[in-house]
């Protein structure tokens, strides 16, 4: 993966962890934003590697390759 890569990813679910993460103890907030992050980018990550026919957990090959709904809405094969 490439840092642009990484970065798309991040900016993609950084608004999506920081909801509530609001609390008066600042290492409870941090916490639960991170928690919530690690959780969005792997899903994020699992479902890219599942549209590109590799297992979502050890990235291995699997050769089924998912169309997605957007691709089939658009008529590419």
């Amino acid at each position: 993966m490439k840092k642009t890569e990484l970065m798309s990813i991040i900016n993609s679910v950084v608004d999506q962890a920081l909801e509530n993460c609001e609390s008066e103890n600042p290492l409870e907030a941090w916490s639960r934003f991170m928690d919530r992050f690690d959780a969005c980018v792997r899903r994020r990550i699992g479902e890219n590697l599942e549209r590109n026919g590799r297992n979502r957990y050890t990235g291995e090959n699997t050769g089924e390759i998912i169309e997605t709904e957007s691709k089939v809405a658009e008529g590419e094969d």
